[in-house]
């Protein structure tokens, strides 16, 4: 199943069997998102997150996330990368983004657990299981481990911003 986004429209869906690929391509500025509910028996969620291109704003730094979020909650948890661009600028090469871990328990600021910098253009493989209130979260071979409370009506939500990212064979098992 293949699928594209439009900037700040959220496509939706339930994924079952078979796999993911998302281009997101977002204008400076802009986000894209696809937005699929997840099946109650689904418990993982892997693929390939890559950064291809990164433009320059003022305001919206070039990112990428990838979450499994409690549909009445609120709360998420996911993988994300990150950078800052100068003004007026388009990287496709020779740059680096933040890699972290990232989640937000319902009310509360999001938090990033920071893993440390990856190469722009570079296939990474993710992973987020989802067992009660254990959850952990791999990418690029770096594994965490945290607690959070998600409930039974959960959304995979793969989101980008400023740039051009691409969510390779994600797949709900």
């Amino acid at each position: 199943m293949a699928c594209a986004g439009v900037a700040a429209q959220p496509a939706h869906g339930e994924l079952q069997q078979g796999q993911i690929t998302f281009r997101c391509n977002a204008a400076p500025g802009h986000f894209s998102m696809m937005e699929v509910v997840q099946a109650p028996d689904q418990q993982e969620l892997s693929g390939f997150l890559q950064a291809e291109t990164m433009y320059g704003n003022a305001k919206w730094a070039p990112s990428a996330q990838v979450r499994i979020a409690d549909i009445d909650s609120g709360s998420w948890v996911g993988v994300r990368l990150l950078t800052t661009v100068q003004k007026k600028r388009v990287i496709t090469k020779d740059a680096s983004m933040r890699l972290s871990f990232a989640s937000k328990d319902q009310d509360r600021p999001s938090s990033d657990h920071i893993v440390g910098p990856v190469e722009l253009g570079k296939r990474l493989a993710f992973k987020i299981v989802v067992r009660d209130e254990d959850i952990v979260l791999e990418i690029a071979g770096i594994q965490h481990s945290m607690k959070l409370k998600l409930g039974a009506r959960r959304k995979i939500e793969l989101i980008c911003s400023t740039g051009n990212f691409s969510f390779i064979d994600v797949l709900a098992q």
